[in-house]
């Protein structure tokens, strides 16, 4: 019989956690770059945080990400060439474009370069924690 201990500790494999969604986080702001790493830590997914596009492409080639959070307003390159240039390489990873400057056409921009999905910020901890789920179950309610 499993104590309630080991049934509460997630999977590992290798010591690190199994069938956890693995998300990447690209933004530039590094206080951005912090809460956003720490809002879902929080729900328990595996996240990487990068400060540039150099490190989130070198990341995404070589660890299989099932979403990668895309700040818009990068100083290293523009935000909808990086979600190109993900959506090209990686077809099936879940792109969420977040901006300051979510108005306008710039949501629809974002989704015709190939994001799934857009949120503005300043974004809450329940706002991205929702947009997260919602891409990762798109059938499911949220509750």
């Amino acid at each position: 019989m499993k104590s309630a201990r080991a049934e509460q500790e997630p999977k590992t494999v290798l010591g690190v956690a199994a069938d956890l969604p693995r998300i990447l986080v690209l933004d530039d702001e590094p206080a951005v770059r912090a809460l956003f790493d720490q809002f879902l830590a929080e729900d328990g997914y595996q996240v990487t945080a990068m400060g540039n596009y150099r490190e989130a492409w070198a990341a995404a080639k070589e660890t299989m990400y099932e979403v990668i959070v895309v700040d818009l307003s990068l100083l290293d390159i523009d935000g909808i060439e990086a979600i190109r240039n993900f959506r090209s390489a990686f077809p099936r990873m879940k792109i969420l474009a977040v901006s300051g400057y979510m108005t306008g056409c710039v949501p629809s921009l974002a989704l015709r370069a190939g994001a799934t999905s857009t949120l503005g910020k300043p974004a809450t901890s329940w706002q991205l924690r929702e947009a997260v789920y919602r891409l990762l179950n798109p059938t499911a309610a949220w509750t």
